[in-house]
């Protein structure tokens, strides 16, 4: 059953496995995790001449940002990082068909990274459909991170600032195979922390002959983590929960954003409550102290 984009939001916590997440933001044990996703307004078409539609009535079409779960959630994200330093990669300085490894830069903070493995880029203007074949597209410009079947082995790593403090990004087309996107995160310590983004999915990996398939196709969800240790990160990869076989799920990847520095942290109502009433005690044992002092005399 399709879910409009103007359904109620479904909440979800990351310790109840079994809700279905389109709208959230949940708290880990060492960050918190911005997550949206929405499907296209008519999912079902394949914009590929070798696979013509078989469900829905139409070419799928792409997400609208404006009034999105994806946006929301990125907002979100991007409030939470407003007191650190933080940049964008957008794609937009590559030439479609360039492979890894990528030299990225994120404008406005002088921090470099590079991007290894698998994919290249993708430009949706050169195709001459209304939505980049496959379901995938760029959110700003025409660039995106495209890619391959089973090639999700790619990340981000090799920080010119050492560490970084969060990242978030924009993803299209996940989730019309079976498999759900993972971040593999790693931690300055040499810890790592496997992050499942909670997208829907098709539950049969085979297509075009399930119409289940292309359920998801041309989707668009946010995702962004934003670390509260101490324990910075140091990169991040992408892997899936279903990388084998010939229908490995293929994404595009587009506007990644990171943020360095320390954000300071609001005390919980609870401490904070606990921290006033410890001051409003001091003049009053300062007081009895002085009453007792006087009774001495």
């Amino acid at each position: 059953m399709r879910v409009p984009q103007n359904s109620p939001h479904f909440r979800w916590s990351l310790a109840v496995v079994s809700c279905v997440s389109f709208l959230s933001a949940a708290r880990l044990d060492a960050g918190i995790v911005y997550f949206g996703f929405d499907e296209a307004a008519n999912n079902g078409g394949y914009l590929d001449a070798a696979y013509p539609l078989v469900a829905g009535t139409g070419p799928a079409t792409i997400v609208t940002l404006a009034g999105s779960n994806a946006e929301t959630a990125s907002l979100s994200f991007f409030s939470a990082i407003s007191g650190l330093t933080y940049g964008t990669e957008d794609f937009e300085s590559f030439t479609t068909g360039q492979k890894a490894d990528l030299p990225l830069s994120f404008d406005g903070t002088g921090i470099t990274a590079t991007l290894d493995g698998m994919g290249a880029i993708d430009a949706t203007g050169s195709d001459p459909l209304p939505l980049h074949r496959a379901g995938r597209y760029a959110i700003s410009g025409v660039n995106a991170w495209d890619t391959n079947k089973n090639e999700l082995g790619f990340g981000i790593n090799s920080f010119s600032s050492g560490v970084i403090s969060a990242f978030g990004f924009f993803m299209t087309d996940a989730g019309d195979f079976n498999g759900q996107v993972q971040v593999i995160v790693s931690h300055e310590s040499g810890a790592e922390t496997l992050l499942t983004i909670n997208h829907p999915f098709a539950p049969n990996n085979t297509f075009p002959g399930d119409p289940l398939a292309p359920k998801y196709n041309a989707s668009l969800l946010f995702f962004g983590y934003l670390e509260e240790s101490t324990d910075l990160i140091t990169g991040f990869q992408f892997s899936n929960t279903n990388p084998s076989g010939d229908q490995g799920d293929r994404f595009g990847l587009d506007d990644i954003t990171i943020a360095v520095g320390s954000r300071e942290i609001v005390p919980e109502p609870a401490t904070a409550t606990m921290f006033l009433l410890g001051l409003l005690g001091v003049p009053i044992l300062r007081r009895r102290n002085g009453a007792n002092t006087q009774t001495a005399h």
